[in-house]
């Protein structure tokens, strides 16, 4: 079953019904996901961060130019094109080490540990949340909690 308003959403709902039909011609159990993933809206994007880049389009041939050819109308992207059109990706929701969270951190609780990943410091984290509203691609959230005094 689809689920969602937008094209990613529906390629995504698309590839887990194709994960439940392998599984079922193959005869195996199959486990949707227990928890759907987060979808990043635009509105938690911070485009501050993204230059505008031109969207790249297929050419076409008139109508009037097909008759009596059978070719195909649309000649799609070429290989650099398609390198540029996938180089627009504003990688929603993934972190991609652009190092926003570090610079921006007043208290210098944010760090790279020995396998290259990006971790905070809580002893040092003051909970302002600046490295959140910094970061481009909304791949950090930032949830007040109550604690018992």
């Amino acid at each position: 079953m689809a689920w969602g308003g937008t094209v990613t959403e529906a390629i995504g709902s698309g590839n887990e019904v194709a994960d439940e039909i392998h599984a079922f011609l193959r005869e195996l159990p199959f486990e949707p996901e227990a928890t759907p993933l987060q979808v990043v809206q635009p509105d938690e994007i911070n485009f501050a961060y993204y230059l505008p880049a031109p969207r790249h389009w297929e050419r076409a041939r008139y109508a009037r130019d097909l008759l009596g050819d059978f070719s195909e109308r649309t000649k799609g992207l070429d290989e650099a094109e398609v390198v540029a059109e996938t180089a627009r990706c504003l990688h929603c929701g993934d972190c991609y080490s652009c190092g926003n969270c570090i610079n921006f951190c007043p208290d210098a609780a944010i760090f790279v540990d020995e396998a290259g990943r990006l971790r905070i410091d809580y002893d040092y984290c003051k909970g302002c949340g600046i490295c959140v509203q910094e970061c481009p691609c909304s791949a950090m959230q930032f949830t007040l909690t109550e604690t018992a005094s």
